[in-house]
């Protein structure tokens, strides 16, 4: 299979993450349900996981996403309080 027919193959319902951002576990689930590609020209792994799964980058960013969030509110909180 390609990069290509695996991009297709599983593009509607599952995003494509880099073997990198997943545990062993996630890798050997990915390709016992056939959900793996390798590429052996590059050495680079993807999997095809459902959108409901997430990772650790996934939670990392997430938790970033939210405290830069509470940081404009708290500001924008603190200037109407000032005016």
């Amino acid at each position: 299979m390609t990069a290509l027919e695996f991009l297709r193959k599983f593009a509607d319902g599952h995003r494509i993450v880099s073997s990198n951002d997943l545990c062993r576990f996630a890798i050997s689930e990915a390709q016992a349900n056939g959900h793996f590609f390798y590429d052996v020209e590059t050495g680079y792994g993807w999997a095809a996981i459902p959108w409901c799964l997430t990772t650790e980058k996934d939670r990392k960013r997430e938790f970033k996403y939210f405290q830069e969030k509470d940081l404009e509110e708290g500001r924008q909180g603190s200037e109407e309080i000032e005016s």
